[in-house]
């Protein structure tokens, strides 16, 4: 259940959900997981599981014989791209710096593969369609041109962040985790979470 608040102390938690509920517990186990990081562009909250998606693991087989895009430039990208090219007719990458940064063995394998297009230096606009996803709109940072690519399919690709701003109360790192000991201990006595 998508947790909304945590209140209490040690031996004495409440945590509140968005659906209304409401839970009491001696200690609390926060196991929230990461969600995608998304581009906030039109059209992708839209299009989201109408041809826009951040798992290639779980929809690429939904793309067999399309034309699809992958937005992002580092593992998390190249992963779905090695994924997708296998299934789909084509796969244009589409990265915003100069070029593609990631595992050396993965690189070699989109760049030797025939059915991708990197297109570097390029910025997502737009993600447009009708019903479902037909195009994404881009522009190269160089030269400010625009184009729109025509595809059934965008995968976001940018990483993922920590699931976490319901436990407001707990010591969070720089990249927004919840700060662990070597045995789950946060920084509030009760409180525990998986690293």
């Amino acid at each position: 259940f998508p947790s909304h608040d945590i209140e209490g102390e040690e031996n004495n938690f409440t945590v509140k959900t968005d659906n209304g509920g409401s839970y009491q517990g001696r200690t609390v186990i926060i196991a929230s997981g990461r969600v995608p990081r998304m581009l906030n562009i039109p059209g992708e909250k839209e299009f989201y599981g109408k041809g826009v998606a951040t798992c290639a693991t779980c929809d690429a087989p939904l793309y067999k014989g399309r034309d699809v895009a992958v937005i992002g430039g580092g593992n998390s990208a190249l992963d779905a791209v090695v994924s997708l090219m296998k299934i789909a007719k084509s796969v244009k990458i589409i990265n915003i710096t100069e070029s593609l940064k990631g595992d050396e063995m993965m690189l070699k394998n989109v760049n030797a593969s025939s059915n991708v297009e990197v297109f570097n230096n390029t910025t997502t606009l737009e993600i447009k369609g009708t019903q479902f996803v037909e195009g994404v709109k881009v522009q190269n940072k160089e030269t400010e041109q625009e184009q729109t690519l025509d595809v059934d399919g965008v995968f976001i690709e940018i990483g993922w962040v920590p699931s976490v701003d319901f436990a407001p109360q707990v010591a969070r790192d720089k990249q927004n985790q919840i700060i662990v000991d070597e045995f789950g201990k946060t920084s509030i006595s009760g409180i525990w979470a998986l690293s």
